[in-house]
C-alpha cells in the first residue's frame, strides 16, 4: 500500500500516515506496524482512521495549490481525500492539509505570455481582462471606512467605490488628491480590512513619493519595499498598546453625516466662488466695452421692484415691441406699467415712436443689462457669504482636524493590538521560497511597494495580492502591466484618463466597457482657478471644482503657462503655446482686460456670454407665442439648425448666443468707424458664434437677403459675416462651411483630440 497516496491513517486524531510501515485490517480492528519499531499495535475504529479512495489532483496543465491564500511551491503530486489534500514535494516531505485550507487553482493560460508569464489565476484581474468580462464585486465592507489623511467627498466617493468592487477606475488629473486618495485606501485595506496589498508604479520617484508620506504619518513600519534589496520599510511609528490610542471607531469624533453635510457646503462655497468670478470678469469686460458711459437709471414707480427675472422680460419685452413697431400703443402702455410700473415711454423708448431715439433706447437697455449683471452678483454674494458663515460657525476646519485625528487613532488602535507580538526586524534571506517566512512577511509587511514590471518577481511564485493599486495607471503601458495585473484579485487604477496612450486606464475601460465603476475626483487644489477652467474647458468637460486659493494680483500669460505645466505636463505641453491658451488668458487676466481702454486689437468685444445665455432664455419661448408670423419662424429655424449643428465634437469649442445687440459685440470707437454708429447702437444680429476662450464674435448669422447694409460693417470689424435668404435658412453645408473657415483662419477653435 502507498501511504500517502492511497491512503491518510489517524490515530487518536493525529495522522499517523507517514510513520506506518504496514497496515492491515482484521475484523472490526485495524492493525499497525510503525516504522522502526517490532512491535504492531491494534486499534478499534474508534481510535484509528483510514481515509482511501483519493480524487488524483491533475496538475498536468499547470494548476496551482494554494494553501490559505499562499501558493505551494514545488508541487509534485496531490490527492484529494475525504477532509483532506495530501500534498507532495519536489523537495520536502509529503504534508497534509484540511481540505478547506487549500484551493486548487487551474491556469487559465493556455500558451506563455509575455515577460515570462506562465500562469493565471482564474480569480485574477488579468483573467477578467482576457476574458473581456468583470467578475462579481470583490472587496469587503465599506461602513466603517476611514480617512487619517483627510479626505474630500469625491474622495471618500472614491474610496468606497474602491472597497465594495473587484476592479475600479479613481480618475482625476494632479492636483486632486490622488496621493491622499491612494493613502486612505491602502490603510483601509491593510489595516481596517486586514488584507494585503501592493502600490505599484512605473516611476520609482512615484513610489519615493507615496511611501514617505505613509512613513511621515507613521505606518511606515507596516510597508516593505523588496525591490530596495531587502523586505522592510522604516519601523518608526510602531504601534503603541489599542488602548492608549483613544479611538474606538473611524467615526468616534463628529458623525460622518454631518461632516460630510458640511465638506458638501465647502464644494458648494467653492462653486459659488467660481461662479461669482465669472460674472465679475464678465461685467468688467461689459464696463470696459461701454467705456465712459455710466448706465442711467430707469424711471419706474417706487413699488416696481424689477427682480432679474423681470429685467431680462423687459429687455425682452422692449426688442419685440421695437421689432412689431408698437411702442406707443395704449395696450403697451398699460402692459408697461402694470408688469413694470414704468410711465415714461420717453425716457423707455424715446419718444414712443415706431422707431423711437436709438440713443435713449441704446441707453434703456444698457441700464437693463448692467442691472441684471449687477443684482446677479449681489444674488451669488449674498449666498456664498451665508455659505462661509455656516462653516465658520460650525468651525469646520477644527472638525476636520478632529475627525482625521480620530480616524488616525482608530487604525492605529488596530495596529497596536495586531502587532503585539510581531518582530520588528524580518530580515530572512527566504522569505519567498520558505512558506512559513512568507507567511510572517504577509503579517508583518501588509503593503509591498514595486514596479509595474518587478512586483510579480519580488514575491513568492504565483501570490495573488488581495488588492493592488496603480498609482500612475494612466502612464503605464498595458502590455508590460500584464504580469502585475496577474497576481491581484482586486484591482484600483488611479491616474488620469485624459492622458495620451499609453494609458492603462484606457485599456481597461475598453477591455471590461461599462462594468468597470469610475469615480472621479473633481476638487482641483494645486492650479489657479483659471488653470482649471482653461482645462475644464479643452480636457474635462467641466468637471473640476477649483480649490485652490492661489490667486496673485494681475497674473499674466507666463504665469498661467507655468501653472499649466503644473497641472499635468502632458497636456501643458500639449495648449500652453496655442492661440487658444493665449486668447483664454487674454481674457482672464485683469492685466490684459485694463489694456483693452488703450489702442484694441480690433473692433470686437467680447460678447456677454452669460447676460445673452439668461436673455435668451427668457426671449426664445417669447418668440415662440407667435410663429405664425414669419420673421419669427424664420429666426426659430435659425437658431434650431445652428443648435443642431454646434451640439456635433467638432464644434465643441463654440458657442451661439441670439438676438444679439450690435453694441455688444462691436467697439465703434475703436477705429472711429462713426458712419455705423446708427446700424451699431439699433442693431441685432440673429446669431453671433464664438470660441469659449477668448469669447470674441467670430461669425455672425442672419436671416437676411446678400444686399445686408450689415456686410460692410462686419467686414470693416473683421467678424466673418453669412446672410441667409429664408429659403436657405436650413442650409447646412453653407453654414459648416463659414464655421470651417473661420475655425480656419483661427478666430475660433475647433475641438482637439488625442
Amino acid at each position: 500500500m502507498d501511504f500517502g497516496r492511497d491512503c491518510l491513517v489517524f490515530v487518536n486524531n493525529e495522522e499517523k500516515t507517514d510513520n506506518i510501515a504496514e497496515m492491515g485490517v482484521i475484523g472490526a480492528s485495524i492493525t499497525i506496524k510503525y516504522k522502526y519499531k517490532d512491535l504492531i499495535y491494534s486499534f478499534d475504529t474508534s481510535k484509528a482512521t483510514v481515509l482511501s479512495d483519493p480524487k488524483i489532483i491533475d496538475l498536468s496543465q499547470g494548476a496551482v495549490l494554494y494553501h490559505n491564500d499562499i501558493p505551494l511551491s514545488g508541487v509534485t503530486e496531490a490527492y484529494l481525500f475525504y477532509g483532506f489534500y495530501s500534498v507532495f514535494f519536489e523537495s520536502e516531505p509529503r504534508r497534509t492539509y484540511p481540505e478547506g485550507s487549500v484551493c486548487v487553482e487551474e491556469n487559465t493560460l493556455r500558451e506563455p505570455g509575455p515577460d515570462g508569464l506562465d500562469f493565471v489565476h482564474t480569480g485574477s484581474v488579468l483573467h477578467d481582462c482576457m476574458r473581456r468580462q468583470c467578475a462579481a464585486p470583490g472587496g469587503h465592507d465599506d461602513k466603517f471606512a476611514a480617512y487619517p489623511f483627510g479626505a474630500d467627498p469625491g474622495q471618500k466617493k472614491a474610496i468606497k467605490t474602491a472597497l465594495t468592487n473587484k476592479i475600479s477606475i479613481i480618475d482625476g488629473p494632479p492636483g486632486t488628491g490622488r496621493t491622499r486618495t491612494l493613502l486612505n485606501l491602502v490603510l483601509n485595506i491593510a489595516v481596517a480590512g486586514g488584507k494585503t496589498v501592493a502600490v505599484v508604479a512605473n516611476d520609482e520617484a512615484v513610489l519615493d513619493r507615496v511611501f514617505g508620506k505613509l512613513d511621515g504619518k507613521g505606518y511606515g513600519f507596516i510597508a516593505a519595499r523588496p525591490d530596495g534589496g531587502r523586505p522592510g520599510g522604516s519601523d518608526g511609528g510602531w504601534p503603541c498598546e489599542p488602548e492608549k490610542t483613544g479611538a474606538a471607531s473611524p467615526g468616534a469624533g463628529t458623525p460622518e453625516h454631518e461632516l460630510e453635510k458640511l465638506q458638501l457646503l465647502e464644494e458648494k462655497e467653492k462653486r459659488l466662488f467660481e461662479k461669482l468670478s465669472l460674472w465679475r470678469l464678465e461685467q468688467r469686460h461689459f464696463a470696459k466695452a461701454k467705456k465712459d458711459r455710466p448706465p442711467k437709471k430707469l424711471k419706474k414707480l417706487p413699488w416696481a421692484r424689477l427682480s432679474q427675472e423681470k429685467i431680462l422680460r423687459l429687455w425682452a419685452d422692449m426688442e419685440m415691441l421695437l421689432s412689431e413697431g408698437k411702442t406707443g400703443s395704449f395696450w403697451t402702455k398699460t402692459k408697461y406699467f402694470l408688469s413694470y410700473g414704468i410711465t415714461d415711454f420717453e425716457d423707455l423708448f424715446g419718444g414712443g415712436g415706431e422707431s423711437g431715439d436709438i440713443r435713449i433706447i441704446g441707453g434703456s437697455v444698457y441700464a437693463l443689462q448692467f442691472s441684471y449683471i449687477a443684482e446677479k452678483i449681489k444674488e451669488i454674494e449674498k449666498e456664498l457669504a451665508k455659505c462661509r458663515s455656516e462653516l465658520e460657525r460650525a468651525k469646520y476646519g477644527k472638525l476636520l482636524a478632529h475627525q482625521t485625528e480620530h480616524a488616525d487613532n482608530f487604525l492605529k488602535g488596530m495596529l497596536g493590538e495586531r502587532y503585539r507580538d510581531l518582530p520588528r526586524d524580518f530580515d530572512s534571506e527566504g522569505y519567498r521560497e520558505e512558506f512559513d517566512e512568507f507567511s510572517m512577511y504577509l503579517k508583518r509587511f501588509p503593503v509591498t511597494f514595486g514596479t509595474v514590471s518587478s512586483i510579480k518577481d519580488s514575491i513568492r511564485q504565483n501570490y495573488v495580492f488581495d488588492y493592488m493599486i496603480f498609482a500612475d495607471a494612466s502612464g503605464s503601458d498595458p502590455a508590460a502591466a500584464a504580469s502585475a495585473l496577474s497576481c491581484c484579485k482586486n484591482a484600483v487604477f488611479i491616474g488620469d484618463s485624459k492622458q495620451p496612450a499609453p494609458n492603462l486606464i484606457s485599456f481597461v475601460k475598453e477591455s471590461l466597457g461599462d462594468a468597470v465603476p469610475r469615480a472621479p475626483l473633481y476638487a482641483e487644489y494645486l492650479c489657479h482657478p483659471d488653470v482649471a477652467r482653461f482645462f475644464n474647458e479643452v480636457v474635462y468637460e467641466g468637471g473640476l471644482v477649483a480649490y485652490s486659493g492661489r490667486v496673485p494680483e494681475n497674473p499674466d500669460v507666463y504665469y498661467f503657462r507655468g501653472q499649466a505645466g503644473m497641472l499635468s505636463d502632458t497636456l501643458g505641453e500639449r495648449y500652453e503655446n496655442t492661440d487658444e491658451f493665449a486668447r483664454f488668458f487674454e481674457y482672464a487676466s485683469e492685466r490684459v482686460a485694463a489694456a483693452m481702454e488703450g489702442a484694441a486689437k480690433d473692433n470686437t468685444t467680447p460678447v456677454p456670454d452669460l447676460l445673452y445665455k439668461g436673455y435668451n432664455a427668457v426671449l426664445l419661448p417669447m418668440q415662440n407665442r407667435f410663429l405664425k408670423r414669419s420673421k419669427y419662424k424664420t429666426k426659430n429655424a435659425l437658431y434650431a439648425k445652428t443648435d443642431d449643428i454646434l451640439s456635433r465634437e467638432k464644434y465643441k469649442y463654440l458657442r451661439a448666443r441670439y438676438n444679439v445687440r450690435l453694441s455688444d459685440i462691436i467697439d465703434i470707437e475703436g477705429r472711429h468707424i462713426a458712419e455705423y454708429e446708427k446700424l451699431v447702437s439699433d442693431g441685432t444680429a440673429n446669431v453671433v458664434i464664438y470660441d469659449v476662450f477668448g469669447k470674441r464674435p467670430g461669425l455672425v448669422i442672419d436671416s437676411e437677403n446678400d444686399e445686408s447694409p450689415k456686410g460692410p460693417l462686419f467686414a470693416e470689424v473683421g467678424i466673418d459675416y453669412l446672410a441667409l435668404p429664408q429659403s436657405d435658412i436650413e442650409d447646412e453645408e453653407k453654414i459648416t462651411r463659414y464655421l470651417d473657415e473661420i475655425m480656419g483662419k483661427g478666430k475660433v477653435s475647433a475641438n482637439q483630440t488625442f
